[in-house]
């Protein structure tokens, strides 16, 4: 535990202290450094392969933490986003030890075949293809003492943040200690086996009836906590877009049944399989998706997942006021957040997204320079939210990877329609409740503006990065200032010098010194441009079909 600490300690020390150099100087004062863009994507590149060495807890938090744009820059996003959960596999002597010990005797008198290469090695575990009462199955075989490394590193994780939260007070380290709680709760879930048999129950009952998915077979005989033997099926990685077109398999098909199945597991099921990494998805030869690995398995409640089907609905017919309070009703964002900031931001992605033919790429590249203004804000998505963002963002990334113009959301709006539709149809009454909750709340909030302004309490809150920018405006200023008042006074020093010993030269060359930092003062111009001005900088440059914008992370 001690060696641990300190090897954790050591890797983690050198980016906390360069991190805490970019918000101060001298770490707990003093103004920030300017910070290249380059050297932001060093930084992250360097944190990627550090994390990569401390073993699989660093890796799947990563994992989940490349998908949360409130937490962490874009650019350092797009690194971690590439980190796999691929290790080196245990070897099969190990194995053998593990089935020894949860069966009570040799691996040989369970399987009638069982190969030693594994088909996957992952951090928790590895899988391998075997023979059980003449079915070809694949066993999933817990590496030995990943509970012990897990916990352990768990432990030095959350008092990091502890110590980190008292020195620092920011709502990045706040939403980071809510995605740490949420992951240390899903962990112990995901090594669990028989926990993952019971998800795969549940996933069979709920996906009966579906002729385009299958939810694989179990044996819960010889399923334990630490070996999960489920039957084994052929199937094409869904990424392997070249096989599958050999195969005759309709792609576009495919994703788009993908599309339905997650959707309807997030907003009707409210039971999602959440690590559906293209490792984790097969497609047969009649083009039926094999979804595998069930570790990882949330779940939404009734409230939630209505919410989120009328936040879709409300972006997709544009109606920006709606969203925003479903933004606000989800817990995305804070209400202290600017609606209008919000509305801003919301009507320009909306405007960049119905463009023709505008590629995902140029999406996502659109969508950082947008996260780089809101990276300033107190957004803390909820934890029952973390990784449905996070399967979101997975299945979106398997249909880019094979179209370039690929969107999910032309492709999951007719289906939420059907969905509403469905919901109103078992509860006509329910979009007249909705609308007298709103009128009630417009009622609340119009009284509280009243007696707010009664009692002379009216607040107005300002961007974050106008704050940010103004403070570095009146900076300028005020150094300009000190330096004008430094020449005015080299050349009063000067003219009484001159009046006691008449020394010209010093004179001449005092007042030349003096005018030049006073015109220099005069003549360099400072900088204006401060406040939010995010939205036309994008407006421009999709005019002039410009790339992103390279300015550092904030």
């Amino acid at each position: 535990m001690i060696r641990r600490s300190l090897k954790i300690f050591w890797t983690a020390f050198p980016f906390i202290v360069s991190i805490a150099l970019d918000l101060h100087r001298f770490i707990f004062f003093g103004p920030g450094r300017d910070r290249t863009f380059e050297f932001h994507v060093s930084r992250a590149r360097k944190l990627t392969q550090k994390i990569a060495m401390l073993g699989p807890s660093f890796i799947k938090l990563t994992q989940v933490l490349s998908t949360r744009s409130d937490i962490l820059p874009p650019i350092y996003l797009a690194e971690l986003s590439k980190l796999h959960d691929e290790v080196p596999p245990i070897s099969l002597e190990a194995v053998k030890e593990v089935i020894k010990a949860e069966y009570q005797r040799p691996f040989d008198e369970v399987f009638e075949q069982f190969e030693a290469q594994p088909l996957a090695a992952a951090s928790l575990g590895q899988v391998h293809r075997a023979r059980y009462h003449g079915i070809e199955v694949a066993v999933k075989v817990q590496r030995p003492g990943i509970h012990e490394l897990v916990a352990d590193d768990l432990s030095i994780i959350q008092g990091l943040l502890g110590i980190l939260n008292r020195l620092f007070n920011s709502y990045q380290l706040r939403s980071l200690q809510v995605v740490v709680d949420e992951f240390s709760r899903t962990i112990y879930e995901e090594m669990d086996f028989e926990h993952e048999s019971h998800n795969i129950r549940r996933f069979q009952e709920l996906m009966k009836g579906r002729p385009d998915i299958v939810i694989p077979e179990f044996f819960p005989e010889v399923t334990t906590p630490r070996i999960l033997v489920i039957r084994f099926y052929h199937g094409i990685k869904i990424t392997e877009f070249e096989q599958l077109k050999q195969a005759g398999i309709n792609i576009d098909r495919v994703l788009r049944h993908l599309i339905e199945i997650y959707a309807k597991q997030i907003l009707m099921d409210g039971v999602v399989h959440a690590d559906p990494h293209p490792g984790n998805i097969l497609v047969t030869q009649d083009e039926k998706i094999v979804l595998v690995d069930y570790g990882l398995v949330v779940e939404l409640d009734h409230e939630t997942r209505h919410e989120l089907i009328e936040t879709t609905m409300a972006g997709a017919r544009r109606d920006f006021d709606r969203l925003i309070e479903g933004y606000y009703n989800l817990g995305i964002a804070n209400r202290e957040v600017s609606t209008t900031i919000l509305r801003e931001a919301a009507e320009t992605m909306f405007d960049i997204l119905s463009e023709e033919g505008i590629t995902q790429r140029r999406v996502q590249e659109i969508a950082f320079e947008v996260l780089e203004s809101f990276y300033a804000f107190p957004f803390e998505l909820p934890s029952n939210l973390v990784y449905i963002f996070k399967t979101a963002a997975l299945v979106e990334g398997i249909g880019t990877q094979y179209r370039y113009d690929f969107n999910a959301v032309k492709d999951i709006v007719p289906l939420v329609k059907q969905m509403l539709r469905a919901e109103q149809e078992l509860n006509p009454c329910k979009r007249v409740e909705e609308e007298l909750k709103t009128l009630r709340g417009l009622y609340r909030d119009a009284v509280e503006v009243l007696r707010t302004l009664r009692r002379e309490d009216l607040r107005f809150r300002i961007h974050p990065v106008s704050i940010s920018q103004t403070e570095r405006y009146v900076a300028r200023v005020f150094r300009r200032t000190i330096v004008a008042m430094a020449g005015v006074m080299i050349a009063i020093v000067v003219s009484i010098l001159y009046v006691y010993n008449q020394n010209l030269p010093v004179l001449v060359g005092g007042l030349s010194v003096s005018g030049l930092i006073l015109l220099g003062v005069i003549a360099i111009p400072i900088s204006t441009t401060y406040g939010f001005n995010l939205w036309v900088d994008v407006g421009k440059r999709k005019k002039k079909g410009k790339g992103p914008m390279p300015g550092p992370p904030r």
